[in-house]
């Protein structure tokens, strides 16, 4: 398992189903843009590049 943070947009849009709420393209830029301010998220991905539930 590789645990690493969040760099893109799309990633963040990708994990969706972890959300309380569905995330929007605009709010996930805004946080990754936060990110210098100590603001990050960490995700999981298994070696062959699928996330920890073996989605792609």
């Amino acid at each position: 398992m590789n645990i690493r943070p969040a760099t893109t947009t799309a990633e963040l849009l990708a994990a969706a189903h972890l959300h309380a709420a569905e995330p929007r393209p605009e709010w996930a830029a805004r946080f990754l843009a936060a990110e210098g301010d100590g603001v990050f998220a960490m995700l999981t991905w298994e070696f062959d590049g699928t996330d920890a539930l073996g989605r792609p």
